[in-house]
């Protein structure tokens, strides 16, 4: 068997058992505590959070802030506000709101306005909050789009196959987006977690790969590993992988034309998700005028052997 390649970065040694190293989502499973709040990890936060979170984040601010302004402009009084008046107290907290809804988008319809110093005041403040708001979210909604974000899809699961006069480890991933893609590589890394004495140790093996590398990226690339008499998976059953809490650790980078920059993402597999004696379905043909047709669909398609 091939001998345990330098730690990746996740560490060796635990003295106790841990979780999986990259989450089903393709992130670190590391949670920091300790740390100082700053404005540069909400930053993050929210340039990396998905579009639908994003957006809920952005009404719930906007709202938010218009409903304490609202209240704000009612608590200054009788007077603070011309055209504020409704027929209860529900109907004129609304119209504190719609005033201060326009104050903040400058919209101004002229129906209400303010009327003493301190009304002046605060949507003379809450217009420069409106102006820093929107710049910031400006900021947000272009950092997400400019970031070099790839979209690939990896499959489900992880086979061992038959291949050539052996087996091997295989999966597969593709390009979800239609952008072109060159330049493709990956390292695959196998981890095996043992009890020795009163730790837990993890041990990390570089896989060898049929190709490493690919020039293009148009189709499905089914990664194959060879599992020979250097391969730490040798002679090794699924009892056993499962034993050793077996991950398949996937790092794949390359060169996106759309951003002109290298893109990478990570990915793991658990010994859970492998499957033995099986293969992937073919997921892409040529149509009849010779166009080649990429199922996405079918990415983890297999049938067992």
């Amino acid at each position: 068997m091939s001998n345990p390649t330098k730690d990746p970065g996740f560490g060796r040694r635990y003295f106790r058992k841990t979780q999986r190293l990259i989450t089903a989502s393709n992130s670190f499973n590391v949670k920091r505590v300790g740390k100082q709040f700053s404005f540069k990890d909400l930053y993050v936060l929210l340039t990396e959070m998905n579009w639908l979170p994003f957006i809920c984040w952005i009404t719930l601010s906007y709202f938010l802030i218009n409903a304490l302004f609202g209240l704000t402009y009612l608590l200054l009084g009788e007077g603070a506000l011309k055209g504020i008046q409704g027929n209860n107290e529900i109907e004129t907290y609304l119209n504190a709101f719609y005033f201060s809804a326009q104050t903040f988008t400058t919209v101004g319809y002229g129906s209400m306005s303010p009327q003493s110093d301190l009304a002046n005041l605060l949507a003379a403040t809450q217009a420069y909050i409106g102006f820093v708001w929107f710049a910031l979210i400006t900021g947000l909604i272009y950092g997400r789009f400019a970031s070099p974000k790839p979209k690939i899809l990896f499959s489900k699961n992880v086979l061992i196959a038959p291949y050539k006069e052996m087996q091997a480890l295989e999966f597969r991933v593709v390009n979800e987006r239609s952008n072109v893609m060159i330049e493709m590589e990956v390292e695959v890394i196998l981890s095996f977690n043992m009890k020795t004495g009163n730790f837990f140790s993890r041990s990390y093996y570089r896989l060898n790969l049929e190709m490493d590398r690919i020039l293009f990226f148009p189709l499905p690339w089914t990664i194959v590993h060879p599992i020979d008499e250097q391969s730490p998976l040798y002679h090794k059953t699924a009892q056993q992988l499962t034993e050793l809490e077996t991950e398949v650790l996937v790092l794949l980078k390359g060169y996106d034309k759309s951003y002109r920059d290298v893109v990478r993402t990570i990915h793991s597999y658990q010994a859970k998700e492998i499957i033995w004696d099986a293969r992937f379905v073919r997921n892409f043909y040529p149509q009849k005028n010779g166009k080649m047709i990429v199922d996405l669909s079918q990415i983890s398609e297999i049938e067992h052997l």
